[in-house]
């Protein structure tokens, strides 16, 4: 007969599902500039956001991340953020933005759809954005019978999108960010228009 520490070890790991995550890096960076101000360490926040969303897919949603793409004219943006995510092993695209479109969310599209062809072991695709740009690829990848999540602050997610993917499937960004570093935020933001002020 088998002792019960034996038959322990004879279990199988969950499953676990996979995902890509696609981040609309400018979306997320000019939300919180505009939001609160234009500060020097706004990276750090959303890089501390997207390690709590591979955390937060993993645990409470039982997906890992094989893949992850961000987007965006980085050579706009005040710091590059490119190491800090390269260290997270995030693949940057640098994406010359234009005056009448956001070449990011075209972009981005396009490599979500050719994921989907490509890889189908890939089950799940998130969007950490907000803009109603992306329902036309959400939609395909739901008749594909791809789970779609979008990742985006509440003040920054267009109705129509959040229509596409359900209340069910929408992470709030603010949840993945700790309440400290929400209010450090505000107290920097709150430091800065003082400071422009006088």
């Amino acid at each position: 007969m088998q002792s019960s520490s034996g038959a322990k070890s004879q279990q199988t790991p969950r499953q676990k599902g996979f995902a890509a995550v696609f981040i609309d890096f400018e979306n997320i960076y000019y939300y919180l500039k505009e939001s609160y101000a234009d500060l020097p360490d706004l990276n750090d926040y959303i890089l501390d956001m997207l390690r709590n969303l591979r955390a937060y897919l993993d645990r409470r949603l039982g997906l890992q991340t094989i893949l992850t793409k961000a987007y965006a004219d980085f050579e706009q943006l005040k710091i590059a953020p490119q190491g800090g995510l390269y260290l997270m092993g995030v693949e940057t695209h640098n994406v010359l933005g234009t005056d009448h479109k956001n070449a990011a969310d075209m972009r981005l599209s396009i490599d979500a759809v050719e994921t989907l062809y490509t890889r189908p072991e890939i089950d799940t695709f998130v969007f950490v954005a907000g803009d109603r740009d992306y329902i036309p690829v959400i939609q395909h990848l739901k008749r594909q019978a791809r789970h779609v999540y979008a990742v985006a602050f509440r003040g920054n997610i267009s109705s129509d999108l959040m229509m596409n993917v359900s209340s069910r499937y929408f992470i709030d960004a603010v949840s993945l960010l700790d309440p400290t570093a929400i209010k450090r935020l505000e107290q920097q933001a709150e430091r800065q228009r003082e400071a422009d002020v006088v």
